[in-house]
């Protein structure tokens, strides 16, 4: 058996940052092809980024409940238990990054990269060690940081898998990127000329050449963002984020946006043609009812009156969290002021506060993205 200390720093530290290293060279790797997942491949990779998520999670838990049950006991490990429970709370938050970069981009098969997957087996050996020398100490649980270690060594062991299940199915290895429908058709147009007898340097001419007559831009441009906040493509939590938008960026980053048929599509909801002939339907609809006595406010109110209303929601949520940060930040300096106050008090100002800073803005970012989507549908 080895030492904790010696596990710490020989077998959990050296894997967390070799698991670090790869989710951060993948996180930064410009792919340029754009996969489109299955629902069970999304579902494995949800299941995958939530056991990563608590694998973050796990050190600082342990953390908090030793410090809570016996406050001596957090440095009985020394500077090698806290140096590696920040590499695994620091590794798996990029791993969580990596993961969600899955669901369409990095690599065709939802296992990842070769790389990836043998750091993570490094992390996933070192835990197996780790939690048989956490059952093995915790065996008769004298203490009750005992139970605290063990219980977090097995919930580790069971993210762990849960993430190895998610490895076993390969999904559906076809190619499903928007891109191999013309490198399709350029390798049969190639082979019909060639049966017809044109030279190889004219074939070559041919498909170097650009020009494109007939049919929509989008079908050749390589670059085509697609429609905004496709439900087809983008899951709550890319709504949530923002990440919807990386495209745009990245497109703005290689200098391919210089029209407005550059960005994206609008959805359909949005589109002038919509909106104009369901202000219509109830225009016509009201006049039959008072004819010639149509208020346009009551029109307005029954298209947008329902999302003009939800954002005013919205924005009533985003003030109540602004006020709520200096009250809270009140609460947090008089804890540390005062020696007296229970120690879950600081807990509970700290959380609120990160709460209500999470809350103020996401709904203040939100507030404007709605508010301006509400805009551009009433002038259309």
């Amino acid at each position: 058996d080895f030492g904790v200390c010696f596990q710490n720093l020989f077998f959990i530290f050296p894997a967390q940052v070799v698991l670090a290293v790869c989710s951060a060279y993948y996180l930064g790797f410009q792919a340029t092809q754009w996969y489109l997942r299955t629902r069970f491949q999304k579902q494995m990779l949800a299941c995958r980024s939530l056991a990563t998520l608590f694998l973050a999670l796990i050190p600082i838990g342990r953390s908090i409940a030793v410090y809570t049950v016996d406050r001596n006991s957090v440095l009985s490990e020394g500077e090698a238990g806290i140096l590696s429970g920040a590499a695994q709370c620091f590794s798996y938050s990029l791993h969580l990054m990596y993961s969600y970069l899955l669901y369409h981009r990095i690599s065709l098969s939802i296992r990842g990269p070769s790389p990836v997957i043998w750091a993570w087996l490094l992390c996933f050996v070192a835990d197996v060690i780790q939690c048989r020398t956490a059952i093995r100490y915790s065996k008769h649980f004298a203490e009750h940081t005992d139970k605290v270690v063990f219980a977090c060594a097995v919930l580790s062991i069971i993210c762990q898998v849960v993430y190895l299940l998610t490895l076993i199915p390969s999904g559906d290895q076809r190619a499903s990127n928007y891109e191999e429908l013309a490198v399709s058709e350029r390798r049969e147009s190639d082979a019909l000329l060639a049966d017809v007898g044109f030279s190889t340097s004219f074939r070559q001419r041919l498909a170097a050449s650009s020009a494109n007559y007939g049919g929509f831009v989008e079908d050749s441009d390589p670059y085509y963002l697609g429609v905004a906040k496709d439900p087809n493509k983008v899951n709550w939590l890319s709504r949530m984020f923002f990440a919807w938008v990386n495209p745009l960026i990245g497109k703005g980053r290689k200098g391919n946006l210089h029209t407005a048929d550059d960005v994206f599509d609008l959805p359909e909801f949005m589109t002038v043609h919509h909106v104009g002939a369901r202000f219509k339907y109830l225009w016509d609809e009201e006049e039959k009812l008072k004819p010639g006595r149509v208020r346009l406010l009551k029109i307005l109110t029954q298209c947008f009156g329902k999302q003009f209303f939800g954002i005013g929601i919205l924005k009533f949520v985003n003030d109540c969290a602004g006020f709520a940060g200096p009250i809270l930040l009140n609460r947090m300096v008089s804890f540390v002021e005062n020696q007296d106050e229970s120690v879950y008090n600081g807990y509970l100002y700290a959380s609120l506060l990160a709460v209500s800073t999470f809350i103020s803005a996401m709904s203040s970012c939100h507030f404007n993205l709605f508010i301006n989507e509400l805009g551009l549908q009433v002038r259309g």
